[in-house]
């Protein structure tokens, strides 16, 4: 896979759409912040995905699918939608909705790279964070 060519330590699909508020809400109060571009851009290959794209791409096979086809088999409903992959492709964690908070959002790419997934919750891992524990 790409990332790991890069030697990330995997991939950040940003699923949205065009139109979506709250994913345009999070490119300009989180997504913007150059300590949040510089901590993603260290660790993940990232990509923004328009779930209503029907131009062809790769898929993590190789084969030939489409942005709409792609989200659809990752059950993508809501937008925003982030999901982080291994470097093999594996699906880690599946984030829900918007993180307006670049604190938040940071501690998203820690709970990650910690592999908090394989333990704890999210809220779990941001409770513990904002306590100190």
């Amino acid at each position: 896979m790409f990332a790991a060519k890069q030697n990330k330590k995997g991939l950040l699909i940003f699923y949205g759409t065009p139109h979506c508020p709250f994913c345009q809400r999070m490119k300009e109060t989180v997504l913007n912040q150059p300590e949040i571009q510089a901590f993603y851009k260290a660790n993940f290959h990232l990509l923004e995905m328009n779930i209503l794209d029907e131009h062809p791409i790769s898929g993590f096979s190789g084969n030939q699918t489409t942005p709409k086809e792609f989200s659809q088999s990752n059950h993508i409903r809501v937008t925003p939608t982030l999901i982080f992959y291994s470097t093999e492709g594996e699906r880690l964690f599946k984030q829900i909705g918007i993180i307006a908070d670049p604190q938040e959002f940071r501690w998203l790419g820690e709970y990650i790279l910690e592999e908090g997934y394989s333990h704890e919750s999210f809220g779990h891992y941001k409770r513990n964070k904002r306590t100190g524990h």
